[in-house]
């Protein structure tokens, strides 16, 4: 096999692999957790009780709001293809 012959392969499965990788698919979701009549004004979320303002989740990419009255809005994304890769990129490993 000619060394010509092995790069263009090379050349084929590397435009391969760009093109699965920007075919991913990445999903967002967002949802208000009520406030919990229990502990008004306080944020738990899992068990976890939350600062006011914005908080880090527990997956990557994941963004916890804690308000005032104690109701919490969660945002985040999830990438179908790759989690990993999804977490790398939000800076969480």
């Amino acid at each position: 096999m000619s060394q010509k012959y092995r790069l263009e392969n090379f050349r084929y499965i590397l435009g391969l692999f760009a093109f699965v990788y920007l075919c991913d698919v990445v999903c967002a979701y967002s949802g208000l957790i009520p406030v919990d009549p229990a502990n008004p004004g306080k944020c738990f979320y899992r068990g976890d009780l939350l600062t006011l303002g914005v908080n880090d989740g527990i997956s990557p990419c994941q963004r916890l709001t804690c308000y005032e009255d104690g109701s919490i809005l969660i945002e985040g994304h999830v990438s179908m293809l790759s989690r990993e890769l999804s977490a790398r990129f939000c800076g969480k490993t």
